[in-house]
């Protein structure tokens, strides 16, 4: 079983507490709303985006708008990445976001998986030269690496493809991949599902180099022809309100792990962003969610991420509701 079929279980068996899915249960903000209610037309776009959001991306990261590539959703992204980067081995820290092993055994890239353990905080340790993917603030665990460890492995890398979702829900200072590398070493992919509650409208993009670019623009071309038009627009006309999302989402989900994390028993290494919490739970992590499932709570096991006795926790309940899920959680046995 992988992730996308145990996340199936869960919508069969539809238990009354979902804390397994990475969607913000905070409410997309009404000036996006708006504007897609005014968009009625959605004609195809250019492989590499609308010019008017590509621009407003280009101006959040100071680059140029050839440097930015629009694509249906972050994953559509990484997959382009993965793809141009598939005939050497891809460095890549785990526990890690499982989507990368998916779009790898799709194009035959061969991952080169390096372990990082929970009594070392999740830090990752620099592997030398070679193409890394890194994601933090890092879904499951919510960890941030030290600025001179993330320093090193960007520094030590020949090309990095940094996975930067989750910044848009961070409790402390989450460097980008970019702050320690040029768009000609580095390549960051972001999406709007987290930021603006909108994972259902797939709308992410890149930012690199124009050659990386070109490449990623490509692979959209061929594979979807281009991204949304309508989101594209409405997030364009609606960007001001981004600054704002990210102090909501950061407060709102930083206090929800401070709250569940007060009640839960369990080891865990404090998130510093994202809305997860990976305890360990001392066994199989698939059987304690079996568990967990029959008792009406989901959460994701953290064989999918790596870990196996561990399990991915998305605070993405009312903290009421999150406070009892901690006492369930409390008292399931390992056996």
């Amino acid at each position: 079983m992988d992730v996308y079929s145990y996340f199936e279980l869960v919508e069969r068996l539809a238990p009354p507490v979902r804390l397994d899915v990475g969607q913000p249960d905070v409410p997309p903000p009404e000036e996006l709303l708006e504007e897609l209610r005014r968009l009625l037309r959605f004609p195809y776009g250019p492989s590499q985006g609308l010019e008017e959001l590509r621009e407003r991306i280009a101006a959040m990261w100071k680059v140029d708008p050839y440097e930015v590539a629009v694509t249906v959703g972050a994953k559509q992204g990484l997959a382009a990445l993965l793809h141009a980067f598939r005939h050497a081995p891809v460095k890549l820290y785990s526990p890690y976001y499982p989507g990368y092993m998916g779009i790898a055994r799709v194009f035959g890239v061969p991952l080169d998986i390096r372990v990082t353990s929970m009594e070392d905080m999740w830090e990752p340790v620099p592997s030398g030269p070679g193409t890394y993917i890194v994601n933090y603030p890092n879904n499951p665990t919510g960890i941030v690496p030290s600025r001179e460890r993330f320093r090193a492995i960007v520094e030590e890398a020949r090309f990095v493809i940094s996975d930067e979702v989750y910044r848009w829900v961070a409790f402390e200072e989450a460097p980008s991949a970019l702050d320690y590398g040029g768009l000609e070493k580095v390549a960051v992919v972001d999406s709007f599902s987290k930021a603006l509650s909108i994972p259902g409208l797939r709308l992410g993009y890149v930012v690199s180099s124009r050659d990386v670019i070109r490449r990623v623009r490509e692979f959209v071309a061929a594979t979807s022809t281009s991204p949304p038009t309508g989101p594209q627009l409405a997030v364009a006309r609606s960007f001001d309100v981004l600054e704002r999302r990210r102090a909501e989402l950061s407060r709102v989900y930083s206090e929800r792990a401070a709250a569940f994390l007060s009640k839960l028993r369990l080891p865990c290494v404090r998130p510093m962003g994202t809305f997860y919490v990976f305890p360990r739970v001392g066994c199989s992590g698939l059987a304690f969610a079996e568990r967990l499932l029959s008792r009406g709570i989901s959460v994701f096991p953290g064989t999918f991420f790596g870990a196996e006795d561990h399990i991915r926790v998305s605070l993405v309940q009312p903290l009421d509701v999150l406070l009892k899920a901690a006492d369930v959680i409390n008292s399931t046995p390992c056996a």
